[in-house]
């Protein structure tokens, strides 16, 4: 955090109005985090293998969850990333509109 402070102070970003979103939607990650995990450390109190299957399946989403691409990029992926929950709450903090799919 430090590092980023610094690079913010050497190279100033362009502030409008869209950065202050960003402090209602952390925000909301944070309690939606909040309640997935008081829920899954539940889950995983009981059942003492999932801890393993969650954190492997956690690697396998965060490739998915386009944090350095947009999936307009890759055609071939786009409909597994809109798909992804985590990719909507990625829009939530970025201050863009959340895609609604219809399942």
């Amino acid at each position: 955090m430090p590092f980023v402070v610094l690079v913010m102070f050497l190279c100033p970003p362009p502030i409008s109005s869209e950065i202050f979103l960003a402090i209602p939607g952390l925000f909301l990650l944070g309690i939606a985090a909040l309640g997935i995990a008081i829920g899954l450390s539940v889950c995983c109190a009981y059942m003492p293998d999932l801890a393993e299957f969650i954190s492997s399946m956690l690697r396998f989403v965060f490739f998915f969850t386009p944090l350095w691409w947009m999936p307009n990029m890759r055609p071939s992926v786009e409909p597994f990333v809109l798909a992804n929950p985590f990719y909507h709450v990625v829009n939530v903090v970025r201050g863009r509109s959340c895609t609604v799919i219809m399942l």
